[in-house]
């Protein structure tokens, strides 16, 4: 079976590496209007036997680099020879987030990962999403996106995938973000309006089993960081087939709903828990004071818990998320 990607015939046993074009902007407008074209790079490797086909992206929060170096790691040690199927690896998905070390890039303001399945015709963002969607994801049996904490935030390592309503792809959903190996696994049902776009949920839309991987510091590359995303994303692979072996589950894993926290008010935020907290029901996770030192609300946790994501940047701003927990049933 043919696999082209970005007009490159990827043939297999072997690895194939490319541009992913995915239009023109203008860097400069209105001061001038040189063009620029928006570049994605992109690598794929093909096993010499038949399998599934699995798309990984990193970079799609361009600020978040385990996810980023743990896909360039996947294209230069996964040997052909030993895979089963193919793998289409999308490096640095919001390149020109990543160039001006933003979380957005300035040319549009637009999360990438919140503008699925994308639009050719629309902003360089939306169009950056169209190309990914149709040459990569959309070709694929499985997708997993590679994240980690952004700037202000901190992780306690963890899964997510999405349920749409498709029982057979929910399921499917989740054992793929069971076998990315970590602790706790979340289940999303929507948390945030600009989700109801993601990569991962526009996949399992159009009948592709999708799983997400969160782990890293924000603005920091660790090695201990990119091994663990290697690793889960091998995990994945011995899951679907496409490595030999069993994927490595924690005894205790956790499947879980997930739940985000927000403030009533805005000031600074005095932490009383940290990230990787197990917290029962009405425990204080910290104190929002006002620039007076005045208290003006305690968070606590509205179930049983563990806090997987927490800004550790003090400054909070009323109806901002501030927590990331999952209730352990």
């Amino acid at each position: 079976m043919e696999l082209k990607i970005a007009n490159k015939i990827c043939a297999p046993g072997a690895k194939t590496s490319g541009m992913l074009d995915c239009g023109t902007y203008f860097p400069n407008a209105p001061k001038d209007y040189i063009r620029e074209v928006a570049e994605v790079p992109f690598s794929v490797i093909r096993g010499t036997e038949d399998g599934p086909t699995l798309a990984i992206a990193g970079g799609m929060d361009p600020t978040e680099y385990a996810g980023i170096a743990a896909v360039i790691r996947i294209s230069r040690e996964i040997d052909p020879k030993k895979l089963r199927g193919n793998l289409i690896l999308i490096h640095v998905a919001n390149i020109l987030g990543f160039w001006e070390r933003k979380y957005v890039t300035s040319l549009d303001q637009k999360r990438l990962t919140s503008e699925f399945p994308g639009d050719a015709g629309g902003t360089i963002t939306q169009a950056i999403a169209y190309h990914i969607f149709h040459e990569c994801i959309a070709k694929s049996n499985y997708y997993i996106e590679l994240h980690g904490s952004d700037s202000p935030e901190s992780i306690e390592p963890y899964s997510a995938f999405y349920r749409v309503g498709n029982e057979a792809v929910d399921a499917k959903s989740e054992a793929l973000a069971k076998a990315l190996g970590h602790r706790y696994v979340g289940a999303r049902e929507e948390l945030l309006g600009e989700e109801l776009k993601s990569g991962p949920r526009v996949a399992n839309q159009n009948g592709i089993p999708s799983a997400i991987s969160e782990v890293g510091e924000g603005d920091r590359l660790l090695d201990r960081e990119v091994d663990a995303q290697f690793e889960a994303a091998c995990n994945a692979m011995r899951h679907i087939g496409m490595l030999p072996g069993e994927p490595r589950i924690p005894e205790d894993q956790v499947v879980t709903p997930q739940t985000l926290i927000r403030v009533n008010h805005s000031g600074l935020f005095y932490a009383q828990a940290d990230v990787g907290a197990i917290l029962k029901k009405g425990a204080p996770i910290g104190i929002v004071r006002d620039l007076f030192g005045d208290e003006l609300e305690t968070v606590r946790a509205p179930a049983d818990g563990v806090v997987l994501c927490m800004i550790h940047n003090p400054v909070v701003q009323a109806g901002e998320p501030l927590v990331l927990i999952y209730a352990l049933l």
